[in-house]
């Protein structure tokens, strides 16, 4: 079994005001062509998911297409 683990993607997150969307776009699809590229079983995901308590809608559905991609744990 593989495991890819990761932590603390802080999606929805805001750095010196500037938005992260796209660049946490580039990195969620990155990891979702790693994990078919190299037949991962699982993602695991420590620490925040999201930098707020509530996901960014824009944000929501990074995870949802991971999850289609693999099993994943946060």
């Amino acid at each position: 079994m593989l495991i890819l683990h990761t932590s603390d993607w802080h999606l929805g997150r805001k750095l010196h005001g500037a938005d992260l969307h796209e660049a946490s776009a580039l990195w969620c699809r990155h990891v979702i062509d790693l994990v078919r590229e190299r037949g991962i079983d699982a993602v695991l995901i420590s620490g925040d998911v999201y930098d707020r308590g509530v996901p960014p809608t824009e944000n929501s559905h990074m995870q949802s297409e991971l999850s289609k991609a693999s099993s994943v744990y946060s």
